[in-house]
């Protein structure tokens, strides 16, 4: 490393690009929240957000100091950013793009002098703290403007949708329907894709999506990434492995797709004219391009809740992180194969749902018999409570008859009183709409007419004292 670029490092001293003055730089050593971030990234770009970072802090302490006299650093800007967020002020949701647009136009171009290339690359240091952080700035044009200035406006990669990518593999030749496959699944550059080997198909050891393809190390990168395909992929590949054979092209340590017929500018034309007569026409300031696949599955493995740092190590970005669980990714990045591609069903899920068919047939047959042996066990249980009652309410009746034939013989006003009790218990079974058969009633009705004929009972003795 040479000594400037340690220095800047390190944050002993910068000297700006038109070298005016010299200052000493924002200590950052502590800042666990910007280091974390910078970690992510390789010597060169660590290097220029390093500069970003610290540039914009001087900003903030300088131009937005805190009512609290404390010194902006990483973790207390994402809790602003995050509460500003959440707020119903538009002034707040909006404060921090409009302190990068005056970090732009006022402090670099103005106060320090830089040019618009300087400006644009430290804004994008800025840009990627906020992002890589979970709190991304909102740039509209704007904002974009004054950050790039009389710069060319650099235009966004469209987010392709799965019915798009289908439409663009769809309107392409069959040589070149393989590797979009291939890229759709890897998320690869397309430097990347072409330099890919065979063996890499051939070695393939799973016996179902998604197939692991083994380490592959990325040029741009310059990291393994650890890519998968899922089962369309494959029938693609295989079918290419057996032309590669018929032309005398096959072996382990050859190009998967010869640079002969493939190559980065031949491949991203062939996605631009794809579009074309797909009629996928992308909104003002985006391009359709084969970095859109890359993004296509980046997004799509965040969509189906792969974490971020597995995402990334699957289609080869930088991350903080030393091991490389290959079982551990292949399980995340079985969540992502139905957002990719319509997927078949596997042999072992046809096996689970035929071996559930058939438990949930032996349930249904056992709960047949349970319902059949409770139906037959309650109308066993309501014939005693019906043969017990009436047996009861029988006893009843001929002690009452017998009692009421001797009142009456005595006293002959007790015949008004029994027909008096009749009338009230017909008035009862009546409003009830009860059955007139007890053997039809049900165990609470005949447990409430048992309750209502010793209350009318009660009542009338106690009238007739």
């Amino acid at each position: 490393m040479s000594e400037k670029i340690r220095d800047v490092v390190n944050g002993s001293a910068f000297v700006t690009a038109n070298t005016k003055y010299t200052y000493t730089l924002v200590n950052i050593e502590n800042d666990t929240v910007a280091q974390n971030w910078l970690a992510t990234y390789g010597i060169n770009t660590k290097v220029l957000y390093t500069s970003s970072y610290r540039h914009f802090i001087r900003f903030l302490n300088t131009k937005h100091s805190r009512e609290d006299s404390l010194s902006w650093n990483g973790k207390l800007i994402i809790a602003v950013r995050e509460l500003d967020l959440k707020s119903e002020d538009k002034t707040k949701k909006c404060r921090w793009e409009d302190w990068l647009k005056e970090f732009a136009t006022d402090y670099l171009r103005g106060e320090r002098g830089l040019s618009d290339g300087s400006v644009k690359n430290i804004c994008a240091g800025v840009v990627s703290f906020f992002k890589e952080n979970g709190v991304p700035l909102q740039l509209v044009r704007k904002y974009t403007r004054a950050i790039l200035g009389e710069q060319k406006i650099v235009k966004q990669r469209y987010d392709l949708e799965l019915s798009q990518v289908e439409k663009l593999i769809d309107k392409v030749s069959q040589k070149y329907k393989v590797i979009l496959h291939v890229m759709r699944c890897t998320g690869f550059r397309v430097g990347d894709v072409i330099k890919l080997k065979q063996s890499s198909f051939l070695n393939i050891r799973e016996k179902e999506a998604p197939y692991f393809l083994g380490k592959v190390y990325t040029k741009k990168g310059k990291l393994y990434a650890i890519p998968f395909i899922d089962e369309e992929c494959k029938k693609w590949t295989d079918n290419w492995l057996e032309t590669l054979e018929s032309k005398g092209l096959k072996g382990a340590e050859r190009e998967m797709f010869p640079c002969s017929e493939y190559g980065v500018t031949v491949t991203t034309n062939m996605i631009k004219k794809a579009a074309k007569e797909a009629n996928i026409i992308p909104p003002e300031g985006y391009i359709i391009g084969a970095h859109c696949f890359r993004k296509f599955l980046f997004n799509s493995l965040i969509m189906a809740g792969v974490q971020e740092v597995y995402a990334k190590m699957i289609i080869g970005k930088k991350v903080n992180e030393k091991m490389y669980l290959t079982e551990k990714l292949r399980n995340e990045y079985k969540k992502v194969l139905p957002l990719i591609w319509e997927q078949p069903v596997s042999k072992e899920l046809i096996t689970n749902y035929e071996q559930a068919v058939e438990k949930i047939s032996r349930l249904e047959t056992s709960l047949d018999k349970q319902d059949k042996d409770i139906v037959s066990l309650k109308v066993e249980n309501r014939q005693t409570i019906v043969k017990s009652f009436v047996t009861e309410m029988t006893t009843m009746i001929e002690l009452s008859k017998n009692l009421w034939n001797e009142l009456e013989q005595r006293e002959p006003k007790f015949i008004g009183i029994r027909a008096s009790m009749e009338r009230k218990l017909e008035e009862y079974i009546k409003t009830h709409n009860l059955p007139i058969s007890t053997l039809d009633m049900t165990e609470e009705q005949l447990s409430n007419m048992f309750e209502e004929t010793k209350r009318i009972a009660k009542e009338t003795v106690d009238e007739n004292k």
